[in-house]
């Protein structure tokens, strides 16, 4: 069962542990940075947030696919077997790293990932990286690994 993120509260410790999850209650309830360890999972269902970072280890995330939102201002990370990010995805301000470390590892983004104004996805680690909903991405900088794109909306 999801331990739910009430008002008032913001999400403590920022370390979703193997296999628990958390469901967002209310906007705006996570400071800094969030990392999700083996197959923990974050909803933030219609809400919104912006975090500095996320780390994924065999993981996932969820937002609607309607006003939900997170918004990620620094890197991404993953490792450890299958991610996944759905729903709706910003990717804030300037060159932005997303890592899927493992030459085995995989991270699905099924998520519209929006607003790389001013920056680029750089792509970085051995693992691969699925994109897989319309974007609106922009730049993209491939520095490492396998990244695909099965969506001819996606730039």
């Amino acid at each position: 069962m999801a331990r739910p993120v009430t008002a008032a509260q913001t999400l403590r410790p920022k370390r979703i542990a193997s296999g628990g999850s958390a469901t967002y209650s209310q906007s705006n309830q996570v400071e800094g940075a969030v990392t999700l360890q083996d197959s923990a999972t974050l909803t933030l269902g219609s809400r919104t947030d912006t975090i500095s970072s996320l780390t994924l280890s065999d993981s996932t995330v969820q937002t609607s696919s309607g006003s939900g939102l997170l918004t990620v201002a620094g890197a991404i990370t993953h490792s450890n077997g299958t991610g996944s990010i759905s729903g709706n995805l910003r990717v804030s301000g300037a060159d932005r790293v997303w890592t899927v470390t493992g030459g085995g590892d995989v991270l699905n983004v099924s998520a519209v990932v929006s607003e790389i104004s001013s920056g680029s996805i750089v792509r970085a680690g051995a693992g691969r990286l699925n994109f897989t909903a319309e974007n609106s991405i922009g730049n993209v900088r491939l520095d490492a690994g396998v990244t695909r794109f099965d969506n001819g909306s996606v730039f």
